[in-house]
């Protein structure tokens, strides 16, 4: 008597990959892709002066058409937004005491398993009074 197909434990291992998506396309396909979400904008945030990091009192947004997003702290210099999503973004960022950061037309594309993430330096300028 044979075993049924689903209880062989390389199926079952095989299974268990693929719905953890760590399955390729096919058997000549070598992409093995994992399921973690990576950010499609990173924004370091410095004093333009003194290159200190501002990150964690900044705040601002990414927009795409109708589509927004908050950056969300990662680091001490650095924000972040725009999980697994393609798209044409404007960055905003904001800090009290200093000039407001404005970017526009960052692409981020589509990748094999992730976007293709871009990185957007934010100096900030202080207001001078």
């Amino acid at each position: 008597m044979t075993r049924p197909l689903l209880r062989s434990p390389s199926v079952l291992l095989l299974t268990a990959l693929c719905t953890l998506g760590a399955c390729s396309n096919s058997p000549s396909d070598p992409v093995v892709c994992d399921t973690s979400a990576r950010a499609g904008i990173t924004v370091t945030i410095k004093d333009a002066e003194t290159n200190a990091p501002l990150a964690a009192t900044a705040r601002g947004v990414v927009r795409d058409g109708a589509y927004v997003d908050s950056l969300v702290l990662v680091a001490p210099d650095t924000r972040a937004a725009a999980l697994e999503r393609s798209g044409t973004y404007s960055v905003e960022v904001r800090l009290a005491g200093y000039q407001n950061f404005n970017a526009s037309n960052v692409r981020v594309t589509a990748g094999t398993c992730h976007v293709n993430a871009v990185v957007v330096p934010a100096l900030l300028l202080k207001v001078r009074s």
